[in-house]
C-alpha cells in the first residue's frame, strides 16, 4: 500500500506541475517486521526510487540495505551504481528540457498501474506486489528495449505480460535513443 500511496503523491506532484520529486525508499511507516518493511518491498521501492527524479533512502524503520541480507545489499549497490553511472547525466539533460517546456520529469501514462516515462527516453512500469508479474502496456510510437537485456525489444502500442526476478525491474529505453545506446546492461 505504501508504494501505491507514494506513486499517488508522485502522480499528483506531476499533475500540479512540479518538475522533480520522489519518495523515501520504504516510506515513512513500519510494517511491524523487525526491519520495518519486508525485503521485497524495500528492493522494489529502491528500484522505483532509482528511476525517479529524486532517489532518497530514508523514512521510518530500518532502511540500510545491508541490514536485510547480502542479496539486498548487492541489488541496492547495483541500483545506486546504475543511477550514478547512467541516470545522473540523463536526468540533468532531461531536466533542462522539462524546465524549458514547463513539464515534469515523470509523465504518467496510466494512473491505474502507474506506468510513466522518465524524460522522453525511459519507460517504467512499477511492480506493486511481490509476485514479479505485470502486464506492461508499451507507449505507442516507438519500440522499447528492455534495460537488462537489449535483445528484448517490445513494439509500442502492445501489451505484454512479463515476470521479473527480484534483481530486475520493468524499465525500457526508447529504441534508437542515446539512453538505449548507453544504458542497456548487456
Amino acid at each position: 500500500g505504501g508504494l501505491k500511496a507514494a506513486l499517488n503523491n508522485m502522480y499528483w506532484s506531476a499533475d500540479y506541475g512540479y518538475m522533480s520529486f520522489g519518495s523515501d525508499i520504504g516510506g515513512y511507516r513500519e510494517d511491524g517486521s523487525a526491519l520495518g518493511r519486508t525485503k521485497d518491498v524495500f528492493i522494489r521501492w529502491a528500484q522505483l526510487g532509482t528511476f525517479c527524479p529524486l532517489m532518497e533512502n530514508g523514512g521510518g524503520g530500518e532502511h540500510r540495505p545491508w541490514m536485510f541480507d547480502d542479496e539486498t545489499n548487492t541489488i541496492y549497490k547495483n541500483l545506486v551504481t546504475m543511477r550514478e553511472k547512467y541516470l545522473t547525466g540523463y536526468l540533468l539533460e532531461a531536466s533542462k528540457t522539462a524546465y524549458a517546456n514547463s513539464k515534469p520529469l515523470m509523465t504518467f501514462i496510466d494512473k491505474t498501474v502507474y506506468s510513466y516515462k522518465l524524460g522522453d527516453d525511459i519507460f517504467v512500469s512499477p511492480l506493486l506486489d511481490n509476485t514479479g508479474n505485470i502486464t506492461v502496456n508499451f507507449p505507442s510510437g516507438n519500440n522499447w528495449v528492455y534495460l537488462y537485456d537489449k535483445t528484448k525489444v517490445y513494439n509500442g502500442g502492445t501489451s505484454q505480460t512479463l515476470t521479473f526476478a527480484l534483481d530486475k525491474y520493468p524499465v525500457f529505453l526508447k529504441e534508437g535513443s542515446h539512453a538505449a545506446d548507453v544504458m542497456t546492461t548487456n
